[in-house]
């Protein structure tokens, strides 16, 4: 009876320990099952690509292999299948399984073979905005600094395709305006983005025609995007003509935080010729400025100018006016200079710009 107790005991610690050897091993077999191991982001190069099919391979993936390793597992009743991968920013993968990013809510979502999905919190950012080759998120319409984007509606009333870039921060929200439109009901779309020579940020911004009838009343349409990260752009416009896509470069105004003026015309680094046209917006509080063209060893020209606008009598005053004027100037004695733009002492924007030509 004895050894028979004996053996039951012993049968049961050992069954006993057993149970925590394969408790421990499921643990740590949980544990393992971060986003590194789930997707095999470890077993090969790590890529990155944007939803404009920007693709590059990061050159030190212990840094993002550090931060997956960390994220948290999201769980939740049906999550999973709500999880829509058209919204999602990013994709990173190393062979056959895929993570996406959701930059907005900062979620990564890895999809198996089988497609199922495991859903992560996690803040990949800094990681993304530092890569080379990728254009910072960018997001379409209003939701930017209101003390921006409250004067786009006067800024956008321009005669031809023009852009603004105002930094906010390290960030930057654009306005792109399409230019006066003889009828209402265009859309705008923002329809690729990608880093050309020097990292300058090429943005292709699309003009919709109206979807059906379109009445007679001018409009001055544009699109606002936030940008996560301040960088230099050139833009172009896409519009439908008789049935054919003309991109058009648009004249790009870049204004610093406090700036009380957007010049349009000339733009950075433009080829002055003897008469040249002054155009853009200042503050309305700003009333009267001088601009002064210099080549850096003497005065080529100098105007005092007013800010102005066309609105009926009795219309409240606008955030911002219009100035639009031409300018004579003498010939330079040098290839390069500056256009200052200034009232009194205090200088509102400089332009640097080139010279020759008639």
């Amino acid at each position: 009876m004895r050894m028979r107790s004996g053996t039951r005991i012993w049968a049961s610690r050992a069954a006993l320990i057993v149970s925590l050897i394969l408790l421990a091993t499921a643990m740590t077999a949980c544990r393992g099952k971060d986003i590194v191991s789930l997707a095999k982001l470890d077993k090969g190069d790590l890529y990155v690509a944007d939803k404009y099919g920007n693709s590059v391979m990061v050159g030190n993936p212990r840094d993002f292999l550090d931060v997956l390793k960390k994220a948290e597992r999201v769980k939740g009743s049906g999550i999973e299948g709500s999880v829509d991968l058209s919204r999602f920013s990013h994709t990173l993968w190393s062979g056959q399984e895929k993570v996406y990013y959701d930059w907005e809510n900062k979620q990564a979502v890895v999809v198996d073979s089988k497609d199922n999905k495991t859903v992560f919190s996690v803040d990949l950012h800094s990681l993304l905005l530092a890569i080379p080759g990728l254009p910072p998120v960018i997001s379409e319409g209003p939701g930017g600094d209101p003390a921006i984007t409250s004067g786009f509606t006067e800024i956008s009333k321009v005669d031809t395709p023009s852009a603004a870039v105002f930094r906010s921060g390290d960030k930057a929200i654009v306005m792109v305006a399409a230019g006066k439109r003889p009828t209402g009901g265009h859309t705008m779309s923002l329809e690729n983005a990608k880093v050309g020579i020097g990292g300058v940020v090429e943005l292709t911004v699309r003009l919709n025609p109206p979807a059906g009838p379109a009445d007679d009343a001018i409009s001055y349409p544009y699109l606002e995007l936030s940008l996560a990260k301040y960088v230099d752009l050139e833009i172009t416009l896409v519009s439908t003509v008789d049935g054919r896509d003309r991109p058009e470069r648009v004249n790009l105004a870049v204004v610093e935080p406090d700036q009380e003026i957007v010049v349009f015309r000339p733009g950075r680094g433009a080829l002055l010729t003897e008469r040249v046209q002054m155009y853009g917006f200042a503050k309305w509080d700003v009333g009267s400025f001088t601009v002064t063209v210099h080549d850096g060893h003497s005065v080529l020209g100098s105007k005092t100018v007013k800010v102005t606008h066309s609105l009926p009598a009795g219309a409240p005053v606008p955030t911002w006016g219009a100035f639009n004027f031409t300018m004579d100037l003498q010939p330079a004695k040098s290839p390069s200079g500056m256009v200052e733009f200034a009232k009194g002492n205090n200088i509102l924007a400089r332009v640097p710009v080139s010279f020759g030509g008639k």
